[in-house]
């Protein structure tokens, strides 16, 4: 199967909580929050061993889409692998490469409170995808949280 991006898929996962389960005393009746999650293969290795690179790249998308980001930490391993995991205002985004098995794990998470922030993070995970592109395969997983 092939994503609308031209991306291959393996899987897609989409899980909801039930709406019953959401409060009614919330100022605003939020609509279930979009947490996106990937394991990306991609074709090319180089953007997997650059964080300075990635850390440039999210500021750059978030910035775009008006997202607030209150706190960052990015640890480079010894192969020059890296984990970053930025702290939103409105939750986080972590991202972890395994050069050396081609791989990236991405998490998207912001929540639905006071905006519908779901396309927002629909853009943002797409963005993060192709910035670490070409992909040559991808495992989705979006699940609808409170």
């Amino acid at each position: 199967m092939t994503s609308q991006y031209g991306h291959k898929v393996t899987k897609t996962h989409t899980r909801s909580v039930p709406s019953a389960l959401i409060r009614e005393e919330l100022p605003i009746k939020p609509k279930l929050s979009r947490h996106c999650l990937a394991t990306i293969i991609v074709e090319d290795q180089a953007k997997l061993y650059d964080s300075k690179g990635f850390v440039t790249a999210i500021r750059a998308i978030l910035d775009n889409e008006t997202v607030q980001c209150i706190g960052e930490v990015t640890h480079e391993f010894q192969n020059r692998s890296f984990s970053s995991v930025l702290a939103l205002a409105e939750s986080h985004i972590s991202v972890h490469t395994w050069p050396e098995r081609f791989s990236v794990q991405l998490d998207v998470f912001l929540c639905n409170y006071m905006h519908d922030n779901t396309q927002k993070s629909e853009r943002i995970f797409e963005a993060i995808i192709a910035y670490f592109g070409p992909v040559s395969e991808i495992e989705r997983t979006h699940v609808d949280r409170l």
